[in-house]
């Protein structure tokens, strides 16, 4: 990924542009995408190069079943391209950073969306990446990046283990539906076993905001104090443990045996004030730290997991990004990793 800022470009009437340029090892369709909500696909804005065609335009991400062009007044790009040779694809554009209507580029922080699919063929896409990108201070520090999940059949309501991958190579996720459980009350509870191949805290989180970190809540296991409780996952810089009235876990445990850490809980589907986990489609997180410590995750996973009717096909997820010094607003390139590893962003601001 290599992007330039270009600042009074002339060839937009004076204004501040930015020149993308996205290589990718593979011959399919690729995008760029501008993100507004976090890095979320439906929502956000695209270009879109289709090599077949020969066509680079302006798309929306309306939703995940449907996408579309923008109007033919708002197809304002310069210069743009798609070429594939030697097995790499190519996209470059030059595009104004404010447009009527549409997402702003900023000389700042930004979340761009860097995609492509399994052909030239547009389509759903074989990997996906959101982009955390400074254009104005580059970035020194990006946090640890979530990555894939495998969810095999039968991993749902009866119960089965999940194997996890990516960040989380080598860790599981079991989980269990218990219905009318006499140790609620009656209540419907899940019993997750999260096994990770550390010797760290660990935990498994519950989203209802598309798998972001903030906003959520989660189990947390601390190995050296043997302390299992729900918390709040209220920022990136400060986290707290629920009140004792809402830690109403169900024989709870966290062990650490030959190398591997296993935290085990049973927990109340819906509470007071609390994320719900349905016996339907939820978003999981796991996640798990660099000692036993408490602190900034070594590793985080978003997991969709369908405990009705399984996921027999999950979307590609994000993996990460590594934004090298200098890939900020006098150019330069970001080699981006995990399920876009080989791939190349090359973005620059032209004022």
């Amino acid at each position: 990924l290599d992007v330039t800022i270009n600042q009074a470009d002339a060839r937009a009437g004076g204004q501040d542009t930015v020149t993308i340029i996205y290589e990718v090892p593979e011959e399919a369709w690729v995008g760029i995408g501008f993100s507004n909500n976090g890095g979320l696909m439906v929502g956000s804005e695209a270009v879109l190069g289709q090599p077949d065609e020969g066509v680079v335009q302006k798309w929306i991400l309306s939703s995940k079943a449907g996408i579309e062009p923008m109007p033919d007044a708002q197809q304002t790009l310069i210069e743009p391209s798609i070429v594939q040779q030697g097995g790499i694809t190519t996209l470059q554009f030059t595009k104004i950073l404010e447009e009527p209507g549409e997402i702003p580029i900023i000389i700042g922080p930004n979340t761009f969306l860097g995609a492509y699919g399994s052909s030239n063929v547009l389509g759903y896409h074989a990997a996906r990446l959101p982009i955390e990108l400074d254009l104005l201070n580059g970035n020194p520090e990006l946090p640890s990046p979530p990555d894939g999940a495998t969810i095999p059949p039968g991993g749902q309501a009866g119960g089965g283990v999940v194997a996890l991958q990516g960040g989380l190579a080598g860790a599981t996720l079991d989980v269990t539906i218990n219905q009318a459980d006499a140790r609620a009350g009656g209540q419907d509870t899940v019993t997750i076993i999260y096994e990770v191949p550390e010797e760290a805290w660990v935990g498994i989180g519950f989203s209802n905001n598309g798998g972001l970190m903030v906003g959520s809540e989660a189990v947390l296991g601390q190995p050296d104090e043997g302390v299992v409780q729900k918390w709040i996952l209220s920022s990136k810089a400060g986290i707290e443990p629920m009140p004792d009235a809402q830690q109403t876990l169900i024989e709870p445990s966290i062990v650490q045996q030959g190398g591997i850490t296993t935290l085990q809980f049973t927990k109340i589907l819906e509470e007071p004030g609390e994320i719900p986990i349905i016996i339907g489609p939820n978003t999981f997180l796991g996640a798990y730290g660099s000692s036993n410590v408490l602190g900034y995750h070594a590793a985080r996973l978003p997991i969709e997991l369908d405990l009705l009717n399984g996921n027999p096909e999950l979307p590609s997820p994000p993996d990460g990004a590594t934004i090298p010094p200098g890939g900020q607003a006098g150019g330069g390139v970001v080699a981006l990793q995990g399920g876009l590893a080989g791939a190349t962003l090359d973005v620059t601001i032209n004022q």
